[in-house]
């Protein structure tokens, strides 16, 4: 009802005021010059104004009923203008005219706009939308100061202007609209729907965790963000951002352009990000297949999270890093990189994979490399090494470093500059060489403790006798420019003989061994027993040796408190014959010796690296051939003695053997001087002190060195 008049004949006054609209008022439509002042539009009433008509404070009464035409509907057509309305829970206010519609296919569809042309133009001014209220804009509409708390403003047509929207407003602005000075706190803004194109805003605030949308050829033209979200997807473009403590999400099809952003603010680039810009104390994401023209950084962090493009990138100040977190590979483009940056790099030094950086113009100011993801152990590299960085341009106008050398169980990584690209190469801790040495070493003592027949018994044995000796030998090696000294103890006892020309026997030996490379020592404790069984004719001879020796071995190393130990053992197999010659009173005896080595020696832990490292167990075969000729003779004096000497020409038959430290082939690096052919001569005396007993002593020059043999045999 029309409150003082009849609502079915109403005056035609110049203001009407006081009016309340329900669903049974007959005249709800206004037009001409009318004025009306404080209408009050029920659920389920409409009210229509055209013309030049103009409403002040109208007010759509709000009702929990959605359904359609319950709610509370105002009309604003033609030249008509609303001032002050408020539109309550599912009320509706529609300015301008609607879009024609045709029905083809089967469906409605939307007439173009041209043939819909008017000069009408509706306004509605400072409308106050409550929570559920509904603000639609038509043709040629404009729609001012509208005041948006939790209702939706829909902007199909038209132009709109200073809209505020607060507590969980949305405001959706679509092609052609063009929307101009919106605010937006703890709100919401769609510029475009999937469904449909998005319009243009121009001048957009965003404050107090509020959400903007830009998609479907929507656009924004300037935006300040303060602590809110802004995503642009699906050829949605933002231009002139200003962002703090915001987050922007670049999203497939999605356009950013000359962003400023500071605060902590966070760019998470999926697309496109166009022009210049600025970040300060912020983060750029820059994702998979995503592609931004110049970034300036102030203190700020770029993610290369998967391969992608950054044309030019600018530091203004040390305090800026680029980080590749992705565990795969990825590349970073760029035409050039210019100031000073810590470059976080993720590389696999098992399998090489690593993250890239590409550059073309090239890269001017201090990249301090610091490497993560790096693997367990690491392998040796091939060739140049793991290319960390690809600059096509050969000016050398910067400095690339390492933030420290990577240590990565036996190896480490340093990085070297090749033609200005850079890369990683391996090389081999050198205070590890003893580890690798090790296996030769005690390869060679073995040897040693086999040696010759002479050498082990001297000569005047009584074959039908029994023996027991004693023998006491001195040795000193240089073994890749490490020191070996060892002293043994033998222990020899000839239990059998058949009183003719066979005896066998056992012969303990007990060692020390020291050897000492690069300040480290490996400290050894030996330990063998060995089976020999002599075969003697008047003018030949043959022996056979079988042993078998264990080693327990101490490494103290440089870089560490602790101890590494490991166990070795060594199985050895000897055939030696000889024939003898006289001439006059000397007796030359040609002879050949082949020798048969079984190196095992277990796995142990590597100390004081940064990660578990061992060296893996050893398994060698040894192939050792020996000639030479022995020249001696007989004097009777008070004592029968006999001075003789030994040359002999050793040649191992096998190729050295790798040595890997977790599946790392060492050897490569170490260089291990494995003599394949070398010169033995053993000068020596047998004096026969009784029927008994006789002494014997050599000195013998081994692989350049001087060693000392002396001992006792007992016969009985």
């Amino acid at each position: 009802m029309i409150s003082g008049f009849n609502s079915n004949q109403l005056p035609n006054l110049s203001a009407i005021n006081d009016i309340t609209i329900t669903s049974k008022t007959s005249n709800t439509n206004y037009g001409g010059s009318d004025l009306l002042n404080n209408v009050i539009i029920m659920p389920n009433g409409k009210l229509s104004i055209t013309d030049n008509a103009v409403a002040n404070k109208t007010i759509a009464e709000g009702t929990t009923n959605s359904a359609s035409g319950m709610g509370a509907y105002f009309y604003v057509n033609g030249d008509a203008k609303s001032n002050n309305a408020t539109i309550k829970n599912n009320g509706f206010l529609n300015i301008g005219e609607n879009r024609n519609q045709e029905y083809k296919n089967g469906h409605w569809v939307d007439k173009p706009l041209s043939e819909q042309l008017t000069k009408n133009k509706a306004y509605a001014t400072n409308t106050h939308l409550l929570k559920g209220g509904n603000l639609w804009t038509g043709i040629n509409s404009v729609t001012k100061g509208t005041i948006n708390e939790g209702g939706v403003l829909n902007e199909y047509y038209g132009k709109v202007y200073n809209s505020i929207n607060t507590e969980g407003g949305r405001e959706y602005t679509y092609s052609p609209v063009v929307s101009s000075n919106s605010k937006f706190n703890r709100s919401y803004d769609y510029v475009g729907l999937q469904s449909k194109k998005g319009g243009t805003q121009n001048n957009v605030t965003a404050e107090n965790h509020s959400l903007i949308n830009v998609t479907n050829s929507g656009y924004i033209n300037k935006i300040k963000s303060t602590d809110s979200t802004i995503n642009s997807n699906n050829k949605g473009t933002i231009n002139n951002i200003e962002s703090h403590h915001s987050i922007i999400n670049v999203n497939t099809g999605g356009v950013i352009s000359n962003v400023t952003a500071t605060n902590n603010s966070i760019i998470n680039n999926n697309n496109s990000m166009n022009d210049k810009n600025n970040l300060t104390n912020s983060i750029l994401n820059a994702n998979s297949g995503s592609k931004a023209d110049t970034v300036t950084l102030n203190g700020s962090l770029i993610n290369v999270n998967g391969t992608s493009t950054i044309s030019n990138i600018i530091s203004n100040n040390n305090n800026n890093t680029i980080s590749f977190p992705s565990k795969k590979p990825v590349t970073l483009n760029s035409n050039s990189i210019s100031g000073d940056y810590t470059v976080k790099i993720s590389s696999n030094l098992n399998n090489f994979s690593t993250d890239l950086i590409n550059v073309k113009n090239g890269i001017s100011g201090n990249l301090k490399l610091n490497f993560s993801g790096l693997g367990k152990t690491g392998r040796n590299t091939l060739g140049n090494g793991i290319k960390i960085i690809n600059n096509e341009n050969l000016s050398s106008n910067h400095h690339i470093t390492m933030t420290k050398p990577i240590n990565r169980g036996i190896l480490v990584y340093n990085l070297k500059n090749i033609d200005n690209d850079y890369y990683l190469q391996s090389s081999l801790n050198k205070v590890n060489y003893i580890n690798v040495y090790t296996p030769l070493a005690l390869s060679d003592y073995s040897l040693s403790n086999t040696g010759s027949l002479y050498q082990r018994q001297g000569s005047f044995i009584n074959t039908s006798k029994h023996d027991v000796w004693v023998k006491y030998n001195s040795k000193k090696q240089n073994i890749n420019d490490g020191q070996l000294s060892s002293n043994t103890l033998t222990l020899g006892y000839t239990f059998y003989n058949n009183n003719k020309h066979i005896d066998s026997g056992l012969m303990l030996n007990l060692g020390k061994l020291d050897f000492s490379y690069n300040s480290e020592v490996n400290n050894t404790d030996a330990i063998s027993v060995y089976n020999y069984t002599t075969i003697k004719k008047p003018n030949y001879y043959f022996d056979f040796v079988n042993g078998f020796g264990l080693y327990k071995s101490k490494i103290n190393p440089t870089i560490s408190n602790e101890t590494e130990s490991f166990d070795s053992k060594i199985f050895t197999s000897s055939i030696e014959t000889g024939y003898l010659f006289k001439c006059h009173k000397i007796n030359i005896i040609p002879q050949t010796q082949l020798i048969y080595q079984n190196y095992s020696q277990n796995s142990y832990n590597l100390v004081g690296y940064e990660s578990d490292t061992k060296m893996d167990s050893v398994k060698q075969n040894n192939i050792i051939g020996r000639v030479g000729i022995n020249i001696n003779r007989d004097f009777q004096s008070k004592y029968l003695y006999q001075p003789f000497i030994q040359l002999s020409v050793y040649n191992k038959f096998n190729k050295s053997h790798n040595i890997t430290a977790t599946d790392i082939n060492v050897s490569q690096f170490a260089q291990v001087k494995d003599d394949k052919t070398w010169l033995n001569v053993t000068a020596g005396l047998n004096v026969k002190v009784s029927d008994q007993s006789n002494v014997y002593a050599d000195v013998i020059y081994d692989h350049h060195n001087l060693n000392e043999l002396i001992a006792y045999r007992y016969s009985f």
